[in-house]
């Protein structure tokens, strides 16, 4: 959903802090660019638990929300940018499919992961048109330490977003219990160990055997 919740008003944001509607592509593509990068980060990360790299992925995802709402009170390009660009350095799919791989057996974890990328599919058809949707608002408010919100329909995907993740930093902090990985290498291990040996070393062993 956060990565295509900006798409419908991009470009009418990025004109009226006064950039190019040319620009509007480029701040689309800024996330998935960033993403790129984080995921080896996360691959890198996630080998010595999930809890960290979802807490500071979260953080990513709050903060750069919350600047690309708050361009349009300070009248900065750069804010868009930049905002995008740390949503998609939070952005979480890659330690979401290590979770996958690392914690759901051989037999699960194709229907997990379809399950997964079906998720995915409906956030990319809920983002646009949670847009649409915030279109109809418009007005501002105050909020303690923060100040001034002026709310509407290129503001709200970004305010919305920063408080959906909030939420989720909260709960993640107040819940999350790193999982038990599973040892493929050592359940190998241990049926070999059992008496179990493989096809291919079982008959390499029959065909010593035969030429002694």
């Amino acid at each position: 959903t956060n990565y295509y919740v900006v798409g419908p008003t991009s470009s009418k944001y990025m004109t009226k802090l006064g950039g190019h509607e040319a620009w509007a592509g480029f701040l689309i593509g800024m996330t998935p660019w960033a993403a790129m990068f984080s995921a080896v980060l996360y691959s890198v990360w996630t080998n010595t638990g999930f809890r960290r790299p979802l807490i500071f992925s979260a953080a990513m995802l709050a903060t750069g929300n919350l600047l690309y709402a708050s361009a349009l009170r300070y009248n900065s390009v750069l804010f868009v940018l930049v905002g995008r660009a740390m949503t998609g350095l939070g952005g979480p799919r890659g330690i979401n499919r290590r979770y996958i791989a690392d914690t759901s057996s051989v037999e699960s974890r194709t229907s997990v992961s379809a399950a997964f990328v079906a998720c995915g599919a409906l956030g990319m058809a809920v983002g646009p048109g949670l847009a649409v949707f915030l279109e109809h608002f418009d007005f501002t408010t105050s909020l303690p330490v923060y100040g001034e919100v002026h709310f509407n329909g290129m503001t709200g995907p970004g305010y919305v977003m920063s408080f959906v993740w909030l939420v989720y930093a909260v709960v993640l902090v107040a819940a999350f219990k790193e999982p038990q990985r599973i040892d493929y290498k050592a359940a190998a291990a241990i049926e070999l160990g059992d008496g179990l040996v493989s096809p291919v070393k079982g008959k390499g062993a029959e065909q010593q055997q035969s030429q002694k």
